[in-house]
């Protein structure tokens, strides 16, 4: 019976071993099976509409609320219908809709405030005129991050990503379409402002020798049919404070009188009109008004336009404080040396005439080989960029050769070398500053320059002015220059003729 009994156990403990084999493995089994079933990604379309059907389209949450319409292929606001509605924009969203799907589906869901969509955060509705489609997003999943969706009128709720909610954070200000300034200037040929504080008219007229002395400027500051030369350089970056300008935000698109009061436009502070050609060769044109300054920059405008904006107000101050003397060029005269012909000097009114003969290098008188015939076979068959010690002498002289000689009105020869660098310092004189009001004192240095080109007859006077500084007077320009410079050159010329 002992034995018996014992059997009995053991065979009772194997039954319950061999069912918890059994049940662990069908356990496992459907973990396995719910893991796999976990992974699988879930893709469900949820469109309910073809985009080019769409003919009315609205929005609610977060504090917008946009309606539109589409008529006559145009989506219109039915709020304000002067609202410049970007197409491109809506036909995006529209498109959002078209394609939408959801990740996750609960075909039988709690209460609908368990998933936030008794009181959705943003409710997208969509027509075709005949059936209409309204989106509700609900609160954001803890665990994925994904919004609950639910189709008005449907059961089941699903799970998107955030590009639905994303593409209708738009309110109607951000859908407007700003104007476009342009982006394809390739010259200025002429830049005009008027503002409260500085105007000028600046013309860019390249090949200019007709028009000034010299063809080295190609812009000019144009005043009672009078022209100055300015510096591209200096006129170029006036002129890209306008064609730099972006627009910040827009404050209003359909201006009224009541508004261009408000915002400053009844009497601009600034106007200015930039005239081009783009990449294509046609032209073009831009004048912006400026008007009171905001908070964050300057109400800006199209002249002829119904939209404000705000833009950066460096372009207007820019403008307003614009030092027109500092666009003029460094240079106190623009002269050709290669056109030189004489020169009329007075050096502390002690007066020089300097004739100058050009001689260009290739009318030098230099024996080559083939002119003295001592070319030989052998020296034919050498390489040609080989020079021999003798052709390498007579190039180094050529090169050393003056292009220029310079001779008194006697007839004296003035030492080559000094007289041309006295020439190039003397072309080369800077200014340091315009200075139309600059009173001069005795005069110093008087150069009259007679040339072949258009600077023929024109007199460069340096006077005494002050202990740093000595004023020069060429081409009705009154300049500030550097007295120890006029010095340097006033002692190198009374050297070099007084050498002789």
């Amino acid at each position: 019976m002992k034995r018996g009994g014992k059997l009995l156990c053991l065979l009772a403990a194997l039954v319950v071993l061999i069912g918890a084999y059994f049940l662990a493995g069908n356990v496992t089994s459907k973990r396995t099976a719910a893991a796999e079933a976990a992974e699988e990604t879930v893709t469900v379309d949820i469109s309910r509409l073809a985009a080019e059907d769409a003919v009315s389209l609205s929005w609610t949450g977060s504090g917008t609320d946009v309606s539109l319409e589409k008529r006559d292929d145009t989506w219109v606001s039915t709020d304000d219908e002067a609202c410049p509605i970007d197409q491109s924009l809506v036909d995006g969203m529209v498109d959002t809709l078209a394609a939408l799907t959801a990740t996750g589906c609960y075909d039988e869901p709690d209460e609908l405030e368990e998933y936030g969509l008794d009181t959705p955060c943003l409710t997208v509705t969509v027509s075709d005129g005949t059936t209409e489609t309204s989106y509700l997003l609900g609160n954001t999943s803890a665990l994925t991050g994904e919004y609950y969706l639910l189709i008005d009128g449907e059961t089941p709720v699903y799970t998107v990503d955030s590009v639905l909610y994303g593409t209708f954070e738009e309110d109607l200000d951000s859908l407007a379409e700003w104007e476009v300034l342009p982006t394809d200037i390739d010259t200025v040929q002429s830049f005009v402002f008027d503002t409260d504080g500085v105007s000028a008219q600046l013309v860019y007229i390249p090949d200019s020798a007709e028009l000034y002395y010299t063809d080295a400027y190609d812009w000019f500051l144009s005043e009672d049919g009078s022209y100055t030369p300015l510096s591209t350089t200096a006129v170029t970056t006036l002129y890209q404070l306008v064609t730099n300008i972006t627009w910040n935000s827009c404050v209003t698109w359909d201006a009224g009188a009541a508004e261009l009061t408000q915002y400053g436009f009844d009497t601009p502070q600034g106007r200015a009109v930039l005239t081009y050609t783009d990449y294509e060769g046609a032209e073009g044109e831009v004048v912006l008004l400026f008007g009171a300054y905001a908070d964050s920059g300057v109400y800006t405008m199209l002249e002829g336009s119904d939209m404000i904006y705000i833009t950066d107000g460096s372009a207007l101050d820019g403008l307003m404080f614009a030092d027109l003397t500092a666009l003029q060029p460094t240079e106190v005269c623009c002269i050709d040396p290669d056109a030189l012909e004489s020169l009329e000097l007075a050096v502390y009114d002690t007066p020089y005439v300097i004739t100058v003969t050009q001689t260009p290098v290739e009318e030098t008188d230099i024996e080559s080989d083939d002119e003295t015939g001592s070319e030989t076979d052998t020296e034919t068959a050498a390489s040609a960029d080989e020079l021999t010690t003798e052709d390498a002498e007579q190039t180094e002289a050529a090169e050393e050769l003056p292009v220029r000689t310079y001779a008194l009105d006697d007839g004296t020869e003035l030492d080559a070398e000094a007289a041309e660098a006295w020439v190039e310092a003397l072309c080369d004189l800077t200014a340091d500053s315009v200075a139309p009001q600059a009173q001069p004192r005795s005069e110093l240095l008087s150069v009259t320059f007679h040339t072949t080109d258009g600077a023929d007859g024109m007199t460069l006077t340096v006077y005494d002015y002050d202990s740093s500084s000595c004023v020069a007077i060429f081409a009705e320009r009154t300049m500030l220059v550097s007295r120890s410079e006029v010095l340097n050159l006033v002692s190198a010329i009374s050297a070099l003729t007084e050498a002789q």
